[in-house]
C-alpha cells in the first residue's frame, strides 16, 4: 500500500519552506509526497495515483478545477495561506471559499480560533466534521526560524509596502483579477449586482485602490525623511511581489543608508531588522511574532482605514507623523500583543506538536487505503504524460486567451482569465517565471536536509526525483512496500 500527498504551491518564496516542513512529518509516516509550482502539477490530475491533496486555497473561482481533483477519486484538504487575512468587509471569507467548493473538501484546517470562528459567521450550514483547528505551517515555520536561527538584531528598519495595487495604473486589471478569484468572470456585468456581498466587494476593492496609490506616494516621500531621522541605522525597503521594483529606484534618490532588497528570505530580513514599519502587510504578523517593533505607517485620509485588516491593527502601532515612528522605533519595550497572537495563531512557541504534525496525523486517519504504487520512471517517460503536459500548456498559452474574445456568450465566460492576459499584455509564463524559480534535484534535497533536525535515520533514506515538467517526487526509500 501507498500513501500518496500531493502538495501544488503558487509562490515559492512564500510557501515552499512550510510545505518542506510538511513533507519531512509525511516521510516519517512514510508517504510518497509530491510537490511542485502548481502548473507542474495540474496537467496529471487525472493520471497522477490516488492521493490526498492539500491545496493552498480553494476560492470560488477554481471550482472547476478542484471539480477534476475530486472527480479523479482523490481526497482534498486545504489551509487557506491568506487565511489569516482577509478583506474588511462582512463575510470576508466568502471571497476564500464557497458552499460549492467545501462540499467536495474532505477536511479544511485553520490558522487558529480568529480563522475559525470568522469562517463560520460566513459558513453556517457546514459539516463541522470538515473543520480542524491545526495552526499553519506557515506560522510554525515563522516560529522555527525565530528560534533556530542564531542571527543578530541589527541597527536595520525593514519597510514593508503592499502596493501592488500601485503598479499598474489601470485598476480594473486588479478588479478582474480579484472577481476571477470569486468566480465572477465578467466583472463589467456585476458592476450593478443587487448582492450586498458583490456590492460590499467592489467597493472594498475600489477603496483598496485608492488607498495604496494615495499610501504609495506617502511612502516615497516617508523614506528620506526615515533615512535622515535614523543615519546610523540600515534602511532596507523589501517590495511586495507585484511591485515592479523600478516604481521604487526611479523615485528614491541614492541614499547612502538606503537599499532595495527582495532577494532575502522574508524571516532572514525581520530577524536580523530592530523594527518593521509596514502598509496592511502579512509581514506585520509574523513581525510581531518574531518580537519585533511593528509600525502601520498610516498618513492618509482616515476613511482609508477601512481598507486594513483588523489582525493587521491589532499587531502594529498606527503612526501618522515621521516623528511617532521615530518614537515608538527608538523606546525601549515593543507594544505587547501575546493575548492577540494566541487568539489569531493556535501556537506563538516552539512547540513539539507542530501543525504539520497534527495535519500529517489527519491525512494518516482519511487517506484512501487503496491507493496504488505510482512508478516515476515509467510515468516520466511516457508518450501520454508528455502529451498531456504540452496539451495543457497550449490549451491555456493560446486557446484560452482566444476563446476570452467570446466572453460575452455565457458558455465562453470561463475563459475570462485570457481576456486579463490580452488586455493586460501579461502571460502565464511571465506570472510563473515571477512566481517560481528552477530547483534542482540537489538543491531541493539540499532544503530538506536543512530542515530534518536530529532524524539522521531519515536522512539517509530520502529520495528525490524530479519530473519532466518541474514538479518533485520525494520518498523514504527505507519503507517497503
Amino acid at each position: 500500500m501507498t500513501k500518496n500527498l500531493i502538495i501544488p504551491l503558487e509562490i515559492q518564496k512564500r510557501e515552499l519552506n512550510p510545505a518542506i516542513n510538511l513533507v519531512i512529518e509525511a516521510l516519517k509516516k512514510n508517504w510518497t509526497v509530491f510537490i511542485g509550482q502548481k502548473q507542474q502539477l495540474f496537467p496529471f490530475i487525472k493520471t497522477l495515483p490516488k492521493s490526498v491533496w492539500y491545496l493552498k486555497s480553494i476560492v470560488p473561482g477554481e471550482h472547476a478545477l478542484i471539480k477534476k481533483i475530486y472527480s479523479s477519486k482523490h481526497l482534498i484538504t486545504t489551509m487557506d495561506i491568506e487565511g489569516l487575512i482577509p478583506a474588511n468587509i462582512p463575510n470576508a471569507y466568502k471571497q476564500r471559499y464557497s458552499y460549492e467548493n467545501i462540499k467536495l473538501v474532505k477536511k479544511i484546517f485553520f490558522w487558529g480560533k480568529w480563522h475559525y470562528e470568522n469562517f463560520n459567521r460566513s459558513f453556517k450550514k457546514i459539516n463541522k466534521s470538515k473543520l480542524e483547528i491545526t495552526g499553519s505551517p506557515v506560522a510554525d515555520d515563522w516560529i522555527n526560524f525565530s528560534y533556530k536561527e542564531k542571527i543578530k538584531t541589527k541597527k536595520q528598519i525593514l519597510i514593508i509596502p503592499s502596493f501592488g495595487f500601485a503598479n499598474t495604473e489601470t485598476k480594473n486589471l486588479n478588479l478582474n483579477m480579484a472577481f476571477d478569484n470569486l468566480g465572477i468572470k465578467n466583472y463589467d456585468s456585476i458592476k450593478n449586482s443587487k448582492s450586498k456581498f458583490v456590492k460590499n466587494l467592489i467597493d472594498y476593492t475600489e477603496l483598496d485602490y485608492e488607498a495604496q496609490k494615495k499610501a504609495y506616494k506617502s511612502f516615497i516621500k516617508l523614506i528620506p525623511k526615515i533615512c535622515n531621522k535614523f543615519q546610523n541605522y540600515k534602511i532596507v525597503l523589501r517590495p511586495h511581489p507585484n511591485e515592479d521594483l523600478k516604481m521604487w529606484d526611479n523615485k528614491i534618490k541614492k541614499i547612502k543608508n538606503f537599499s532595495i532588497d527582495n532577494s532575502k528570505d522574508p524571516s532572514l530580513h525581520i530577524k536580523e531588522s530592530e523594527a518593521i514599519v509596514h502598509f496592511n502587510s502579512t509581514m506585520s504578523v509574523q513581525s510581531c511574532l518574531m518580537g519585533k517593533k511593528v509600525i502601520l505607517y498610516f498618513d492618509i485620509n482616515k476613511k482609508y482605514l477601512n481598507v486594513i485588516s483588523p489582525v493587521v491593527k491589532k499587531v502594529s502601532k498606527i503612526c501618522t507623523k515621521v516623528s511617532d515612528i521615530e518614537k515608538e522605533i527608538r523606546k525601549k519595550n515593543k507594544t505587547n500583543n501575546y493575548k492577540f497572537l494566541k487568539y489569531i495563531l493556535k501556537r506563538t512557541t516552539n512547540p513539539q506538536n507542530s501543525a504539520c504534525k497534527e495535519i500529517v496525523n489527519t491525512f494518516e486517519k482519511i487517506h484512501n487505503s487503496k491507493a496504488e504504487y505510482f512508478d516515476i520512471n515509467k510515468f516520466n517517460s511516457s508518450f501520454k504524460s508528455k502529451f498531456l503536459y504540452h496539451y495543457y500548456n497550449s490549451i491555456n498559452d493560446f486557446i484560452v486567451p482566444f476563446l476570452s474574445y467570446f466572453t460575452f456568450i455565457k458558455y465562453f465566460e470561463r475563459f475570462s482569465h485570457g481576456e486579463i492576459y490580452r488586455k493586460y499584455n501579461t502571460s502565464r509564463k511571465a506570472s510563473f517565471k515571477k512566481k517560481w524559480r528552477d530547483i534542482t534535484i540537489k538543491n531541493m534535497r539540499k532544503k530538506i536536509l536543512k530542515n530534518i533536525d536530529l532524524n539522521k535515520n531519515l536522512k539517509k533514506h530520502i529520495k528525490v526525483q524530479k519530473h519532466f515538467s518541474g514538479f518533485f517526487i520525494i520518498t523514504n526509500s527505507n519503507y517497503k512496500l
